[in-house]
């Protein structure tokens, strides 16, 4: 049975081997500046409304994982047990200290409502630190882990929005957690749509030197084959092939009056051919 009183019991520290454990399963300690230095590069490097969505997919995974694991390490009976147990433990990893006001529960109706402060959350504290204060809440990873954990254990899907943050600006961090069907479309877009194509390339500057960088190699590749021709004194036929083969294009070279004076691809007439034909008609 889940020993909600002495949780500190189920952490063993090993001296031999340096590894942490909660009974069978291995923790690492991590220290919130590293985190705090990872999610502001984050936020720098794809910019902050992307970064919410990975924290908050992030945060979502884990808490799914981290249900999954309590079912594995403990016998967890009742919804009450269930409602304890992630926040006990979240306040033993340091995370916050979380303080349950209002909870609804009934697996049979389907009700789920859970309100609930937030207290010293690393994350918001990270963000203060980096950013200062912002224009909206800043616990993603925090809010993302919540919805998780009591979607795994409700079976349906969860989720979670901070209402109100130390890191706007507000004395304690408020979450009000609701079923799926009971938020808008853009909450869920937000927390739920893991394979979105917008995730998938998340316009991350990165990306896109990878993409300039591609470009680039191909306009020195296309230099230095030019160049080559140029070298080698060719004949202008050959630079106009070269120009038209390249590019996937049809090339014409013409003197200052628009008389063709070399052609590749379609272009087979100059452009006062084209002008004479026309008046001519």
């Amino acid at each position: 049975m889940f020993n909600k009183s002495d949780l500190h019991s189920y952490i063993t520290f090993d001296a031999a081997t340096g590894k942490i454990h909660l009974k069978d399963q291995r923790m690492i300690l991590v220290g919130t500046d590293a985190i705090g230095l990872l999610r502001r590069d984050l936020i720098r490097s794809v910019g902050m409304d992307q970064a919410k969505k990975i924290l908050l997919r992030y945060g979502r995974n884990y808490g799914v994982e981290f249900a999954k694991n309590l079912k594995a390490l403990f016998s967890l009976e009742s919804p009450f047990e269930w409602f304890h147990a992630g926040p006990q433990m979240s306040k033993i990893t340091g995370a916050f200290f979380s303080q349950n006001a209002k909870i609804i529960y009934n697996h049979t109706t389907g009700e789920y409502f859970a309100e609930g402060y937030w207290h010293y959350s690393y994350e918001a504290e990270q963000h203060l630190k980096h950013f200062g204060v912002h224009n909206e809440p800043v616990c993603h990873t925090l809010t993302g882990f919540i919805g998780g954990y009591a979607s795994e254990h409700y079976g349906r899907d969860i989720i979670v929005k901070e209402i109100k943050c130390v890191g706007k600006g507000d004395e304690h961090c408020l979450m009000i957690a609701k079923p799926a069907k009971e938020w808008d479309e853009k909450d869920l877009l937000d927390q739920l749509d893991q394979d979105s194509q917008e995730m998938i390339e998340i316009n991350s500057p990165f990306l896109k030197i990878e993409k300039q960088r591609d470009v680039y190699k191909k306009l020195l590749k296309f230099n230095e084959k030019l160049s080559e021709i140029l070298i080698q004194g060719q004949e202008l036929s050959s630079i106009i092939k070269f120009l038209g083969e390249t590019l996937n294009l049809g090339v014409t070279l013409e003197d200052k009056d628009f008389r063709l004076i070399e052609s590749f691809g379609l272009f087979k007439y100059s452009m006062l051919d084209i002008i004479n034909s026309t008046f001519a008609a």
